[in-house]
Protein backbone atom coordinates (compact mmCIF):
# COMPACT_ATOMS: atom_id res chain seq x y z
CA UNK A 1 0.00 0.00 0.00
CA UNK A 2 1.27 3.50 -0.89
CA UNK A 3 1.89 6.04 1.60
CA UNK A 4 -0.71 8.23 -0.20
CA UNK A 5 -3.48 5.71 0.13
CA UNK A 6 -2.90 5.04 3.31
CA UNK A 7 -3.59 9.02 4.22
CA UNK A 8 -6.83 8.96 2.04
CA UNK A 9 -7.98 5.94 4.13
CA UNK A 10 -7.03 7.37 7.44
CA UNK A 11 -9.21 10.65 6.14
CA UNK A 12 -12.37 8.09 5.11
CA UNK A 13 -12.09 6.45 8.53
CA UNK A 14 -12.15 9.36 10.56
CA UNK A 15 -14.96 10.87 8.45
CA UNK A 16 -16.78 7.57 9.09
CA UNK A 17 -16.13 8.03 12.60
CA UNK A 18 -17.51 11.26 12.63
CA UNK A 19 -20.79 10.06 10.68
CA UNK A 20 -20.73 7.03 12.86
CA UNK A 21 -21.78 9.41 15.64
CA UNK A 22 -23.43 11.72 13.92
CA UNK A 23 -25.93 8.95 12.24
CA UNK A 24 -26.28 6.21 14.60
CA UNK A 25 -27.50 8.31 17.68
CA UNK A 26 -30.26 5.76 18.18
CA UNK A 27 -28.66 2.22 17.84
CA UNK A 28 -26.09 2.82 20.83
CA UNK A 29 -24.50 -0.73 20.61
CA UNK A 30 -24.33 -0.55 16.55
CA UNK A 31 -22.50 2.98 16.81
CA UNK A 32 -19.98 1.66 19.70
CA UNK A 33 -19.08 -1.56 17.27
CA UNK A 34 -18.85 0.35 14.28
CA UNK A 35 -16.49 3.09 16.30
CA UNK A 36 -13.74 0.66 17.72
CA UNK A 37 -13.43 -1.35 14.45
CA UNK A 38 -12.99 1.98 13.00
CA UNK A 39 -10.83 3.31 15.58
CA UNK A 40 -8.79 -0.16 15.33
CA UNK A 41 -8.12 0.39 11.16
CA UNK A 42 -7.61 3.84 12.06
CA UNK A 43 -4.79 3.01 14.79
CA UNK A 44 -3.49 0.09 12.00
CA UNK A 45 -3.00 2.51 9.33
CA UNK A 46 -1.36 5.40 12.16
CA UNK A 47 1.03 3.02 12.63
CA UNK A 48 1.97 1.88 9.43
CA UNK A 49 2.44 5.56 8.27
CA UNK A 50 4.52 6.16 11.33
CA UNK A 51 6.86 3.35 10.66
CA UNK A 52 6.95 4.25 7.43
CA UNK A 53 8.04 7.63 7.76
CA UNK A 54 10.55 6.51 10.26
CA UNK A 55 11.97 3.33 7.36
CA UNK A 56 12.26 6.35 5.29
CA UNK A 57 14.34 8.84 7.25
CA UNK A 58 16.48 5.86 8.47
CA UNK A 59 17.14 5.14 4.70
CA UNK A 60 17.64 8.71 3.79
CA UNK A 61 20.64 9.93 6.75
CA UNK A 62 21.92 6.48 6.52
CA UNK A 63 26.20 7.32 6.48
CA UNK A 64 27.80 6.44 2.89
CA UNK A 65 29.34 3.70 3.07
Amino acid sequence: MTFGMAAVLLILIIAGIILAVRGLQQRKILCIIIIVLLSVFGLALAVYMGLTMFFVDAVRSQPPV
